[in-house]
């Protein structure tokens, strides 16, 4: 679909039309995934930049951090706040986070960043609010994900994403743009939606092999056509 969004304003008007609608987040097991990755550690502080519903808030609380989240979208920030209680969370713009330099330990930004109308001001921030020997994670989705490039392949017609405003890139070039605005990249690990092979409607023959080819395809997916790419990232050595 088209970049169809053009300001901060459409931009929140649209993610608070989304979150009116339904609630956008994966389930615990994925943020559990993540914090892992992240390796928190209880005491340290994390920031979650367009922190949605607030399921990210919530697993560093359970593991004894502070937490912090941000959102454009109020509708979003009320509800991370019924999730989350006990984290700071505050409506705002992720180009521009209202938080001193170096304030974070942990800074995660989950599949927003490609939505961001400037993404290039987003890393910044994100190097930014990152202490000294912080951890950030960004997850960012490929332009080349295999089920999609197979779906075009089979049908000459790509998938169709859910919002008119998101921005699909390779891994070179996620990496790229990450590393050009203040981060240096640690480790990339791939991130796949993998889905029970068999749930309720799924016992047909016809159903079954297309969902067992489906998982077989994400289960065994190669990095560059991976669905998302988990990029764990610090600031430079000596950055001020």
């Amino acid at each position: 679909m088209a970049y169809t969004v053009q300001t901060t304003q459409q931009l929140r008007e649209a993610y608070d039309a989304v979150y009116a609608k339904r609630p956008v987040h994966r389930q615990d097991p994925h943020y559990r995934w993540l914090a892992d990755l992240l390796g928190l550690k209880a005491g340290g502080s994390l920031l979650d930049v367009a922190c949605g519903t607030g399921w990210m808030l919530t697993e560093a609380l359970r593991r004894g951090l502070q937490a912090s989240g941000l959102d454009l979208s109020s509708k979003a920030v009320e509800l991370s706040k019924a999730h989350a209680p006990q984290a700071e969370v505050r409506v705002g713009d992720g180009e521009n986070l209202p938080w001193a330099e170096g304030r974070f330990d942990y800074v995660t930004c989950l599949g927003s960043l490609e939505h961001y109308l400037n993404p290039d001001r987003g890393i910044r921030e994100i190097a930014r609010v990152l202490k000294p020997g912080g951890t950030a994670c960004v997850m960012l989705p490929n332009k080349y994900y295999l089920p999609h490039v197979w779906q075009e392949i089979r049908t000459g017609q790509a998938p169709q994403e859910q919002e008119g405003f998101e921005r699909l890139q390779t891994r070179r070039e996620w990496r790229r743009l990450l590393e050009e605005n203040g981060l240096i990249i640690r480790k990339v690990v791939r991130q796949n939606e993998i889905k029970p092979l068999l749930t309720p409607g799924t016992w047909k023959v016809k159903s079954l092999r297309k969902t067992l080819t489906s998982w077989l395809m994400r289960a065994f997916c190669p990095m560059d056509l991976s669905y998302h790419f988990v990029f764990l990232c610090g600031r430079p050595p000596g950055k001020a």
